[in-house]
């Protein structure tokens, strides 16, 4: 998975801890659909390493998940405030 960078300093190692042990499944994904990062809750919700989401898409987790949906969901995220 690509680096993902928080924060720089001190404020970035309590917010990566913060995002990394949230009780809620977090991942980001690129405007591909591939994942870029996920966090502990995401791992064990959907039964994968971290290692194993590195390179894995959107569409490889929900096979459903068509590339128009994606682009319809970027586009939304883009142009949503507050999203």
């Amino acid at each position: 998975m690509k680096k993902v960078t928080f924060l720089d300093g001190q404020q970035s190692v309590t917010y990566k801890n913060v995002v990394d042990k949230a009780s809620e499944g977090i991942h980001w994904f690129n405007e591909e659909g591939q994942f870029i990062y996920v966090n502990e809750k995401t791992c064990r919700m959907d039964g994968y390493t971290k290692e194993e989401f590195d390179g894995m898409y959107l569409s490889e987790l929900d096979p459903n998940f068509t590339k128009d949906q994606l682009a319809e969901l970027m586009h939304k995220i883009q142009t949503t405030p507050n999203w």
